[in-house]
Formats: C-alpha cells, sequence, structure tokens
C-alpha cells in the first residue's frame, strides 16, 4: 500500500513539473495567486 502511495505521489510531483515547464509561471496554476 504505501509503494502505491509513494507513486501517487511521485507521479503528481512530475506532473507539476511539467506544468511548470510548460507554462514557466508558478502563478499560472495557483488559482488563489489569481486574485492579485
Amino acid at each position: 500500500m504505501l509503494d502505491t502511495v509513494k507513486a501517487a505521489a511521485h507521479e503528481r510531483k512530475d506532473n507539476h513539473k511539467g506544468n511548470h515547464k510548460t507554462v514557466l509561471l508558478p502563478e499560472a496554476h495557483h488559482p488563489g495567486n489569481e486574485t492579485r
């Protein structure tokens, strides 16, 4: 079970990194910052 959680977390991290590469601005995918 722990391995599954670790794998899921790792996958999320990779997706997050990919998003940053595409967007280049961290604010772009953090909705809370859009109000500034």
